[in-house]
């Protein structure tokens, strides 16, 4: 079985004792777990912690802030210095191919091979699962794919228990305006 365990970018004593557990990776997260006020500092952080604390038998990743942000490319200036096993992006839905030329060119200013940053995307929203399918070939570094249950089911107004559930909440039809499926709900 394995396991990943997150870790706050700006919390040393987490991230060391996750490294010494027989976890298989560890994701950094510089996106829900850190403060608005706190983002550049945990970021700066990622150089000195990660080699000091790294382990080299457990996969590293680095969870980004959402491309609908304005902190994704300071997150990936930073992140790409640590050459993570991957970038965790969450709330994948649209603009991949911007991350794919930035990630691009700090491969090259680094003298990383091309595509080398793997990309694991979180699909949060009720859109993002009906596009699917062209999300997931939009760009090559793209290795997989996981759902946020509970971004997703705040998308669709509705409960992880019913996202759950046999049942469809709504079709892929009113999966594509979310606020169909609310309507559903009731």
């Amino acid at each position: 079985m394995s396991s990943l365990l997150f870790v706050p970018a700006n919390d040393e004593r987490k991230f060391e004792k996750a490294s010494s557990l027989p976890c298989s990776g560890i994701v950094i997260d510089l996106e829900d777990a850190i403060h608005a006020e706190h983002k550049r500092r945990a970021r700066a952080s990622l150089s000195e912690l990660i080699p000091k604390h790294r382990n080299p038998k457990q996969k590293l990743y680095v969870r980004i802030n959402g491309l609908h942000t304005a902190f994704w490319q300071d997150d990936l200036v930073e992140v790409v210095k640590i050459r993570p096993d991957g970038i965790i992006v969450p709330k994948a839905e649209r603009d991949l191919h911007l991350l794919d030329e930035f990630l691009v060119g700090l491969e090259t200013s680094h003298g990383l091979v091309e595509n080398q940053m793997k990309l694991i995307l979180i699909l949060e929203t009720a859109k993002a699962l009906v596009d699917m399918e062209p999300i997931l070939s939009s760009c090559p570094r793209i290795d997989s794919a996981t759902i946020g249950m509970a971004d997703l089911s705040a998308d669709l107004g509705a409960s992880w228990s019913d996202i759950v559930q046999q049942t469809p909440l709504c079709s892929s039809d009113s999966a594509r305006n979310s606020h169909s499926c609310r309507a559903n709900l009731a």
